[in-house]
């Protein structure tokens, strides 16, 4: 929502004191999409996703996960044709709802290069 209202993300919800930094600034927050294209179109693979903690406000809109899910395949399925991206849209939908990704507050993904 802060990110609707104010132009930044939850994580950072005004700019950056460029005079004081810390090691705790991000630079970009990144959403999980963003980071995964990035890591694999780079040659990795995701192993792994956690999440620091679960965000206790995020129970509010569980119920809504099955029906977001089912739209999104939908979607995923109707609009590819290229059988290779099916695949793959198969696997982003699985991380796309897994727990840590929907209820985490900080994500921590434990990548690989693909050799």
């Amino acid at each position: 929502m802060a990110l609707v209202l104010t132009g930044f993300h939850n994580g950072g919800k005004s700019p950056l004191n460029e005079k004081n930094s810390t090691a705790w600034h991000h630079i970009r927050l990144l959403s999980f999409s963003d980071l995964r294209y990035m890591l694999h179109s780079n040659g990795f693979s995701i192993e792994a996703v956690r999440c620091n903690r679960t965000k206790p406000i995020s129970w509010l809109y569980a119920p809504l996960i099955p029906l977001c899910a089912m739209i999104t395949a939908l979607v995923f399925r109707k609009e590819e044709k290229d059988a290779a991206q099916r695949a793959r849209n198969r696997e982003i939908l699985r991380q796309m709802f897994a727990p840590a990704v929907l209820f985490g507050e900080t994500l921590i993904v434990r990548a690989v290069r693909i050799m």
